[in-house]
């Protein structure tokens, strides 16, 4: 209604400007008695550059992921903001490109920030599937369930081709438990857009956590074939192998993890236990007693029993 309101005023002041290019003071006078107090606060902030309308700026596919100062060996960092360390995070939020400030900002939860940028630029983006996507990533950062799927929706009402609005679909089905929504959209966002990485390794975990370890199998070994240097497609397929009983063949894959990786409770605790499990227990106790960092609420349950039957006959 206030939107409606204003062009309504704007379309009378320029009608009753139309006959004339030059007012005497007395006129001016008493357009401003016309117009109320009360319209004249509400509106007062509007100016004629409002109504220009800014040049659209169009959606580049070959210029959607996070390279050049922000590159990474692990590939998946180039779709996901969330995979790149926190120096980088900064360099996104210095950036130039506003999806990627967006995307940084969001990331580091400097949602404020993030939301005055978006309503200055809004209108310029309004036909970049990928700026709206981060619109809704950045609402999903908040937990606000809602505003990120109508986001998301919007991506894909403006290019229905375009796959990481769906991917992003996914990750909120499973977060709020529908596995069966989640599985589908992961499985059709790698089909819209097949050299996707993230769609890819999204499927291969919940096929993982599923059961369906050989169909996961296939899909972190494709990932590995494309980076040999992605930790999260290494870690994702030695786990499987361990899942598997594979444990010699998965402690040579997670032995290709970064040192950094190793020291990851996620990674190091199942590396820890493919060695136990492969007989070497020396490997296993160094594994477990490198990781640098408490593991989350999630993962301390299943990180304390590895470290005991790691430890398990030993002085410690």
């Amino acid at each position: 209604m206030k939107i409606l309101m204003t062009a309504l005023l704007m379309s009378a002041l320029l009608a009753g400007c139309s006959g004339s290019s030059k007012k005497s003071e007395g006129a001016q006078s008493a357009q401003d008695d016309v117009i109320s107090p009360e319209i004249q606060q509400e509106f007062g902030w509007i100016e004629n550059s409002d109504f220009v309308e800014e040049q659209t700026m169009n959606y580049n596919p070959a210029e959607d992921k996070f390279d050049g100062s922000l590159g990474s060996a692990d590939s998946l960092s180039q779709e996901s903001i969330a995979r790149l360390p926190a120096p980088k995070i900064e360099d996104a939020i210095d950036s130039n490109d506003i999806v990627t400030k967006l995307a940084g900002l969001c990331h580091a939860r400097k949602f404020t920030e993030a939301f005055q940028v978006i309503q200055k630029v809004h209108r310029k983006f309004r036909k970049h599937p990928a700026f709206w996507n981060q619109v809704g990533t950045c609402h999903l950062g908040k937990r606000d369930y809602r505003s990120a799927i109508l986001f998301y929706n919007k991506s894909r009402e403006l290019d229905s081709k375009y796959a990481p609005p769906l991917n992003n679909l996914g990750v909120i089905y499973q977060t709020r438990g529908s596995i069966q929504k989640a599985y589908l959209a992961y499985r059709e966002a790698s089909k819209l857009n097949p050299l996707s990485l993230t769609p890819i390794f999204n499927l291969a975990q919940l096929q993982l956590f599923g059961g369906q370890v050989e169909d996961a199998l296939i899909a972190f070994q494709a990932l590995v074939k494309r980076n040999d240097d992605d930790n999260d497609a290494l870690a994702g397929f030695a786990t499987a192998l361990l899942i598997r009983g594979d444990t010699e063949q998965a402690v040579r894959v997670y032995d290709r993890l970064s040192n950094e990786a190793k020291q990851n409770p996620s990674y190091g605790t199942n590396f820890a236990l493919a060695q136990k499990l492969s007989g070497d227990e020396n490997g296993a106790r160094s594994t477990i007693t490198k990781i640098a960092s408490t593991p989350d609420q999630s993962l301390i349950a299943y990180y304390n029993k590895v470290k005991s039957f790691v430890f398990q006959g030993s002085n410690q």
